[in-house]
């Protein structure tokens, strides 16, 4: 009775921990998009591995380097690595994007290549501006982190402010120091554009520009069930193995656009193309390292690489049908 016991709570144990693990940005000092997050601020709030207090410590140095065999293309090379802990139980791995249609995922406390993925897609000759191939990191889903609430300054200002997304809360709009002509400025505390400026770039900032198609909106009906899904992940496995079907579903998905504009919903643990690839973006476009909010992924195109216009593209990743946006 006491060893039945005794294995009852080891199973318990390996079972929490694996759910700690395997829960896409629960870790502290998790890296799950280019620049740390959706605001783009490279700051990791809690890291529970670099302090002031541990970097008294000794034991801080290099631990391991690794070459990869991505060639580069102009001036691209490797994009920044994002990181899936819980890959295989406990194992924290990264996501390191390639330019010449290259994704790797390496193991983080060995340098390991656990898999190599190469997207065999025709790419034109780089230019400067437009270097072909894959042009920005992958990514995994992230969250709107709130601002911070105002702290006391010195001598009010912004230093008031404290940090504060230009960005804004989600559907609040642009904050009033990131506005046209806001506060931060000199300008009407309000926000709202100067008089006989109706409608112009003020406004369009804040989303309000006649012209923006409306964007893509949350698949009816799911909205309870998104925050428990893998967007992009098989439904056929979802819910497979009752109480313990976190060991049969896939403990992630990363997201990476390869130049043909497919985007592709690879397995953390294999690189695998877990879904059928996605037209997303014009093919041989230069984007920008994409975000994945909710059930959404963002990216943008510049400089008419590949007859690309200048535009914001979205994606729906929970749909079977990926419908795609763009302003």
């Amino acid at each position: 009775m006491r060893a039945q016991r005794l294995t009852f709570v080891a199973l318990c144990c390996a079972v929490a921990a694996t759910l700690t693990f395997a829960q896409p940005g629960r870790g502290g000092s998790q890296w799950l998009t280019a620049l740390a997050d959706a605001q783009r601020t490279s700051w990791v709030r809690t890291d529970d591995k670099i302090s002031v207090q541990t970097m008294t410590k000794p034991g801080f140095e290099l631990q391991w380097k690794v070459k990869l065999d991505n060639q580069p293309r102009g001036l691209r090379g490797l994009a920044q690595g994002v990181t899936a802990s819980g890959v295989t139980l406990f194992v924290p791995m990264s996501l390191v994007a390639g330019s010449s249609n290259k994704v790797y995922g390496i193991d983080n406390d060995l340098g390991y290549v656990v898999w190599q993925r190469d997207f065999d897609v025709v790419m034109p000759p780089p230019t400067p501006g437009c270097p072909g191939g894959i042009t920005a990191a992958a990514t995994r889903i992230v969250r709107l982190e709130p601002t911070v609430a105002a702290t006391p300054g010195f001598g009010g200002g912004r230093a008031a402010v404290g940090y504060r997304s230009l960005l804004g809360e989600p559907g609040q709009g642009v904050p009033v120091e990131g506005r046209a002509g806001g506060a931060a400025r000199g300008g009407d505390p309000s926000g709202a554009p100067p008089a006989g400026r109706a409608g112009g770039r003020g406004a369009a900032d804040a989303g309000a520009g006649p012209a923006a198609k409306p964007a893509p909106s949350a698949p009816g009906g799911r909205g309870a069930q998104a925050a428990e899904r893998i967007p992009g992940s098989p439904r056929a496995e979802e819910g497979a193995g009752g109480a313990f079907g976190f060991l049969f579903r896939p403990s992630g998905v990363g997201y990476v656009i390869s130049s043909d504009g497919m985007l592709h919903v690879v397995g953390l643990p294999s690189g695998k193309d877990i879904q059928r690839p996605a037209p997303f973006l014009p093919a041989n476009a230069r984007w920008s390292p994409p975000i994945a909010v909710n059930t959404t992924m963002y990216a943008a195109t510049s400089g008419n690489c590949g007859g690309a216009p200048d535009a914001v593209w979205a994606i729906d990743l929970d749909s079977d049908t990926k419908p795609v946006v763009s302003w």
